[in-house]
């Protein structure tokens, strides 16, 4: 659909709602088309990272999920720039 306007998803800061593996998926995929993911979330808040997620920080974010079984909000420990929101931060609609 982007391409049929000329656009495409290179350089576009995106926000992810999720970080189960559709989630991951979808930010792999973006970084595919040049895209940059920038939050992953779950009901403990939500991770921002302000350069955008590498694919190596969603391998960290996959490992510490499958084999701490933790938050999204503890990879924030292994990142230098990354901010956690907890949920109650969140707005409500």
């Amino acid at each position: 659909v982007l391409e049929d306007r000329g656009k495409s998803l290179e350089g576009k800061r995106c926000l992810i709602t999720g970080s189960g593996k559709v989630a991951l998926a979808v930010a792999e995929k973006l970084l595919q088309f040049g895209a940059i993911p920038v939050t992953l979330s779950d009901r403990s808040g939500f991770v921002y990272e302000p350069q955008g997620f590498t694919s190596g920080n969603l391998e960290t974010i996959k490992s510490i999920k499958r084999e701490r079984g933790a938050r999204v909000g503890r990879y924030i420990i292994s990142s230098t720039t990354a901010e956690f929101g907890a949920s109650d931060k969140v707005p409500k609609p």
